[in-house]
């Protein structure tokens, strides 16, 4: 990747992956090889972890942006959102792929505001949980309609009404 932007002025933008996403950070750095680091919390191994990650890439001259992972609801998209506003390196684009489904489990869907999703304010994240989603949605998942498979073609979407 390096030797890619180097020769191309093309600029990288790498992904986090695994559980030495510091260290892998830090070697794009050193080797100048990324313009961007491109977050999932979940790889990288959780809020704590990520913020080490871009105060690494801030330092070394790295912006940092953010993606969901399709299968998250509000609350872990509350904690994205107030992740990518509480870190200066997150200066690129973030994506949340899941934000606007009606069956999320909290009370209020996500405001976009200038085409950004707004944070959520309140306590804590700033979602509440609507309790009678989450037990409609836990029947449905001890009923065995909701079977955890990888890929998209499940033929029905039962969580998505």
């Amino acid at each position: 990747m390096a030797d890619i932007r180097r020769i191309t002025g093309v600029p990288i933008e790498a992904h986090s992956h695994g559980p030495n996403c510091l260290e892998y950070v830090r070697l794009l750095v050193e080797k100048r090889a990324a313009d961007a680091i491109h977050l999932n919390v979940s790889f990288t191994g959780g809020v704590l972890e990520a913020k080490r990650v871009c105060a690494v890439a801030e330092a070394g001259g790295l912006i940092a942006t953010g993606q969901s992972s399709a299968a998250e609801l509000g609350p872990r998209n509350a904690l994205l959102l107030h992740l990518i506003t509480s870190e200066r390196a997150f200066k690129g684009t973030n994506d949340s792929s899941t934000h606007h489904l009606t069956g999320d489990i909290i009370k209020e869907e996500f405001k976009t505001v200038d085409g950004t999703l707004k944070v959520p304010e309140g306590p804590g994240l700033g979602v509440e949980i609507d309790e009678e989603k989450l037990r409609k949605y836990h029947e449905l998942y001890k009923a065995g309609v909701y079977r955890h498979e990888a890929g998209i073609g499940r033929k029905e979407m039962n969580l998505w009404y």
